[in-house]
């Protein structure tokens, strides 16, 4: 580390904090079900018949020209009308099982954008289509659950599907039901951290209480990924924290320098909920901050088995006075 003295000390103490995981004594491996729904294959019906419709059309003004006719060029706008209805064939049914409460149509966005790129991962989204995830899913929630103690009935639902290059990974809890979205058209790799993270998102979940209404305040963004990133250190131990954090040890040794003004950006908006405040804050180093929030929660005397437990509605207090806000 490059800071002197006792901070640079506690510091490094708070960054290497390594929690083992053990077995429950009660194992609930029976209660905690994982189901995998692979909507890939729908899309590359959608690819399919889109790519065959534009052959048709060069082929057609191919014939046309070679008679003498003048064609007349179809235009983009007439392009894309015509994927986003094929799109709409395809894919719109399944807003139900992509988007929270399933309300209407599934609609892209940036389909336009996003259809010359889909040609390069084709042959990768031909095998998710036939053989699903290449790492075994159900390992990781099982590893997640013990390292949280999780002694209660879980389901959880993995959905694969493909977007348009504009979604993320993401836990979705609507109506008592828990999903993961795994959008398949980037490479989702490496997957054991992205796994553990959205799989300590559901166990969490289910352990607080928490409901499916409502925005996250930066607090609990903070907790959450704190958390997630603690537990794959439990499941993955012994490694350094540019590894569990997903970067290089140049980003991390800059925000350790500047620790102090990467806390304070998030220590005055720690209740804040609205989409246009919190979205930028979870860029940048906000998995710094996280890092540190569960790194000082845990030298403060908690445990996974305890953190996963905290309900929603004492998270911003946690938050606040392991920050020093209180």
């Amino acid at each position: 580390m490059m800071l002197g003295g006792l901070q640079g000390v506690v510091l490094s103490l708070v960054l290497g904090a390594v929690v083992a995981v053990d077995q429950p004594a009660n194992d609930r491996a029976n209660d905690l079900e994982l189901r995998v729904t692979n909507l890939v294959p729908h899309f590359l019906s959608f690819h399919e018949e889109t790519v065959a419709w534009e052959e048709m059309l060069r082929e057609k003004r191919a014939a046309a020209e070679e008679e003498g006719d003048r064609v007349e060029e179809l235009s983009p706008e007439a392009l894309a009308r015509e994927r986003r209805s094929l799109w709409d064939d395809h894919l719109g049914d399944l807003a139900p099982l992509l988007r929270r409460g399933g309300q209407g149509r599934w609609e892209p966005r940036g389909l336009e954008e996003a259809w010359t790129r889909y040609s390069r991962e084709m042959s990768r989204l031909q095998q998710a289509a036939s053989q699903g995830l290449a790492t075994d899913p159900a390992p990781i929630l099982h590893e997640v659950g013990a390292a949280l103690r999780l002694d209660q009935p879980l389901s959880v639902e993995l959905i694969l599907y493909v977007g348009t290059f504009q979604e993320s990974p993401a836990f979705r809890l609507d109506g008592g039901e828990y999903a993961i979205l795994l959008p398949m058209e980037e490479d989702p790799a490496p997957l054991t951290p992205v796994l553990s993270d959205l799989f300590t998102r559901a166990v969490h979940a289910r352990l607080s209480g928490r409901p499916s209404e409502g925005r996250l305040s930066v607090a609990q963004h903070l907790f959450l990924r704190g958390l997630a990133l603690r537990v794959h250190e439990a499941i993955r131990p012994g490694r350094s924290a540019e590894e569990y954090l997903l970067r290089p040890r140049s980003w991390l040794l800059s925000a350790e320098q500047r620790d102090g003004a990467v806390l304070d950006r998030y220590r005055g908006a720690l209740t804040e909920r609205e989409p246009e405040t919190v979205a930028p804050l979870l860029e940048g180093e906000f998995d710094y901050a996280a890092w540190r929030v569960s790194g000082l929660l845990l030298m403060d005397g908690w445990t996974l088995e305890r953190l996963a437990r905290v309900p929603e509605g004492e998270v911003d207090g946690l938050v606040s006075g392991i920050l020093g806000m209180n």
